[in-house]
């Protein structure tokens, strides 16, 4: 009788050890998903603490969900007046600016890949750009101000 008494409280033990075993592999996720492949298997759940491998279980992959705020200086508004004309070019394009200074200001050709062509001072108001020798593609004209070290505005180009 008492080996009878033991037996049942070890088969109960180790039943309420099995139920409470299998019960903590469980999880609630809210979203999650798997992917097949040649090489393998993987699943994975939001908010996943372990995960399954062919031979093993393994402490799970948490992202962290970062929200950045990315906050920046407003430059002032440049009140300035340019102009590019004809465009499509074939030969000579005309650079036209207005009501800004033209003291330290450039103009800066690349072409579609980002290599510097050309460069040259502006000392009139209206400047004419030759774009005979160049070839027929795509290219920027980025005005700067060498005083103020920064880029005033910029043109697409294409040349027919």
């Amino acid at each position: 009788m008492k080996k009878l008494n033991i037996q049942i409280a070890l088969v109960l033990i180790i039943s309420i050890f099995s139920a409470v075993i299998s019960q903590s592999q469980e999880l609630l996720t809210t979203a999650g998903g798997s992917y097949s492949g040649v090489n393998g298997k993987v699943s994975y759940t939001v908010g996943q603490v372990a995960f399954n491998t062919s031979t093993s279980v393994s402490e799970g992959i948490q992202q962290p969900f970062e929200i950045y705020n990315i906050t920046s200086v407003e430059e002032t508004k440049i009140d300035i007046n340019m102009s590019v004309f004809p465009n499509p070019v074939k030969e000579s394009i005309n650079l036209r600016i207005e009501d800004y200074p033209l003291a330290g200001l450039c103009y800066q050709l690349y072409d579609v890949s980002g290599h510097l062509v050309e460069v040259k001072d502006i000392r009139a108001t209206q400047t004419k750009i030759n774009m005979q020798s160049n070839i027929k593609s795509v290219y920027f004209i980025k005005i700067y101000d060498q005083n103020k070290k920064k880029n005033l505005k910029s043109f697409k180009i294409i040349k027919k």
